[in-house]
């Protein structure tokens, strides 16, 4: 036991670590880029998989979502940009969450640590709530590049952010049946929703903002929910939030 927590605390380091070093070579070998992206997905895997090898946590796997899909959004979105210096934050980015999500991660499945779940599930939705935007602006500039029609886009969309969605499970404790009904409308609400975005004339970037935002308030929802504290009071908040950010994000945006 001992022995194996020797080298699992190295995780945290030397998988982000391998993660920037694919980054920087797709930078230099651009055809590479397929290529990194599936290994940085590997890693990330058996690294997850690494941590939870001693778990009694059955529902681990999800916990492996948040941060490969944070990886592959980003990564995606980046090879969209023009500028080299927004691509090596984008770059930065995933190697800050990378370490963040998988140091939590290896307190609260390695070390068994109960009071990390409050940090990670904080964390998750900042990385949930960053990853639909990567997603959200790739899907909106995508039909673009590719000759795909945008409900399958769409659809591809819903599959990453439904692991998203649900991602949280192993960590709240709460019950499928108590869960499933909220969680489940208010993921097909931001599929709605994200399909109402598409209509707008606006800039890819901006759209992506515009659903996260929805999708800020939708996960505050849930997570009332999961705290038995779901009224009008606690979603008065988010809700006055992200409506001034949208009120402003249209009126200063860039109609096309």
């Amino acid at each position: 036991m001992k022995h194996n927590m020797n080298y699992k605390h190295l995780v945290p380091v030397i998988t982000p670590l391998c993660l920037w070093f694919l980054s920087q070579a797709f930078l230099l070998w651009p055809t590479f880029f397929y290529a990194a992206v599936a290994l940085g997905v590997l890693l990330i895997v058996l690294s997850i998989r690494l941590l939870a090898a001693e778990t009694k946590v059955m529902t681990w796997p999800l916990l492996i979502a948040p941060l490969l899909l944070f990886f592959f959004s980003f990564s995606v979105y980046a090879s969209l940009l023009m500028s080299r210096f927004w691509v090596e934050v984008v770059f930065v980015l995933n190697v800050w969450f990378a370490y963040a999500y998988l140091k939590n991660l290896y307190y609260y499945l390695v070390r068994h640590e109960e009071k990390r779940v409050e940090k990670l599930t904080n964390l998750m939705l900042a990385g949930t709530w960053l990853t639909i935007f990567a997603a959200a602006a790739t899907l909106y500039d995508l039909p673009e590049f590719i000759d795909w029609p945008f409900l399958v886009l769409l659809l591809i969309f819903m599959v990453m952010t439904g692991f998203l969605w649900f991602g949280f499970w192993p960590l709240t404790k709460i019950k499928f049946r108590t869960a499933a009904p909220v969680q489940g409308v208010s993921w097909l609400v931001l599929g709605a929703l994200t399909w109402l975005v598409s209509l707008l004339p606006l800039n890819y970037n901006v759209l992506g903002f515009l659903t996260a935002i929805i999708a800020y308030f939708l996960l505050e929802l849930n997570r009332a929910h999961w705290r038995g504290d779901l009224n009008r009071r606690t979603l008065k908040a988010p809700l006055i939030l992200s409506a001034i950010l949208i009120i402003i994000l249209l009126l200063t945006a860039r109609w096309l």
